[in-house]
């Protein structure tokens, strides 16, 4: 069996951002020492982050966050992707519907 590190969501917004969560910053210490594992192993790491675009259905929810192409919408630089790892965008909650 195969496996890999799935990151969602670890974005400017969500940690420091327009959605601050201070839950959120303290996930970032031991994510990072996963990731340095799993790279150390070559277990493929794939993050998926939300990249809403302005008439996105959830914005009327949550507000304007994580808005593509934008500063909040970018993956914190403390866990920011190696060049081996893989990265996709959504655009709902779901990392499975409509990824691009």
């Amino acid at each position: 069996m195969k496996s890999a590190v799935v990151i969602i969501d670890m974005t400017n917004d969500f940690l420091t951002g327009a959605l601050k969560n201070e839950r959120a910053l303290k996930t970032i210490q031991p994510i990072k020492e996963l990731l340095d594992k799993a790279h150390q192993q070559s277990v493929p790491v794939v993050y998926v982050s939300d990249a809403h675009y302005p008439d996105d259905h959830e914005l009327k929810i949550w507000g304007n966050h994580s808005m593509k192409d934008t500063w909040g919408g970018q993956i914190t630089d403390e866990l920011a992707p190696q060049s081996e790892d893989y990265t996709f965008e959504k655009h709902t909650y779901s990392a499975f519907l409509k990824p691009d």
